[in-house]
């Protein structure tokens, strides 16, 4: 099992010092969350909250996820960086390409691409794109992005991207591995048909079972890529016997966000005090499960 820290909701200068603190102690990974923009006016419902809405999120610092990884890079030698997840479909594919690929050269090949499709409406209409057609368009973004990736010239003729034939330099020298996230079936199916991973969002183990019976199901009918990675976190992992229920599961990397042991959510914790949660998750739980 590996483990990865999920930074988001903190504030800007402790991604760095927390990069750090996370690779001394036994993190193998850093996940970054997206959150594009904050409409004043929104009909959306969030998701991820029963009530559906999301006003806690107004006053919360979201840095660009790319160019995080990059600055939390620069003070690392060891630790990947991942998207958990980037909202892919209202972002130029070639664009995204060229961000990632020089990423992933700069961090000595230490990036993974967790993408996803943005769940709010409002993102779409704010970025010019539309809202029909994400799930066709997300999937073209996919193989552009690959295509770009492996370092030759690349073309694309889609329904929603037509690329003439291209080349990104610098490329990096390994593949970066493009993981999908989401709750729904479709992403779950993309995931086994189309990706390297899962980025699983799931509220608890009983969704989680869920969600990961249907991705065992397609990738009996699509086959299994070698080394496979499912992502998955929640309340388990600072549950007494969680990590061994999310092993069971087939989870290869738990997610753990930065919380004290009881799991909530500290957003305006000082640096020391979430150092010290790493220092202790450490030593209890990736120590122990080593």
């Amino acid at each position: 099992m590996k483990f990865t820290l999920h930074l988001s909701m903190i504030p800007l200068d402790q991604y760095v010092p927390l990069a750090a603190a996370a690779e001394e102690v036994g993190f193998s990974a850093i996940g970054l969350g997206d959150s594009i923009c904050y409409p004043e006016h929104s009909e959306s419902r969030y998701p991820y909250t029963e009530e559906g809405n999301r006003e806690f999120l107004e006053a919360i610092p979201f840095p660009d996820p790319l160019l995080a990884s990059a600055a939390m890079a620069t003070g690392t030698s060891r630790i990947r960086f991942m998207t958990e997840v980037i909202k892919l479909p209202v972002r130029h594919p070639v664009l995204v390409a060229k961000q990632v690929s020089t990423l992933a050269v700069l961090s000595g090949d230490r990036f993974s691409l967790g993408v996803g499709t943005s769940p709010w409406p409002d993102d779409y209409a704010i970025c010019g794109v539309a809202y029909e057609g994400r799930g066709k368009r997300f999937e073209e973004a996919i193989a552009i992005i690959r295509g770009l990736l492996d370092g030759g010239y690349f073309s694309f003729e889609g329904q929603h991207y037509r690329v003439p034939s291209i080349r990104l330099n610098p490329v990096p020298e390994a593949p970066v591995p493009v993981l999908i996230g989401g709750r729904g079936r479709l992403n779950i199916d993309r995931a086994a048909r189309l990706a390297d991973g899962y980025v699983a969002i799931a509220k608890d183990l009983e969704e989680l079972s869920g969600a990961l019976g249907v991705l065992r199901e397609r990738q009996a009918e699509y086959g299994v890529r070698p080394g496979f990675e499912v992502h998955a976190g929640g309340t388990a992992v600072h549950e007494r016997g969680g990590l061994r229920r999310l092993e069971d599961l087939g989870v290869t990397h738990t997610v753990v966000r930065m919380a004290p042991p009881t799991g909530e959510m500290v957003p305006d914790a000082e640096l020391a005090e979430r150092v010290g949660f790493l220092r202790r998750y450490a030593d209890e739980v990736i120590g122990a499960s080593q």
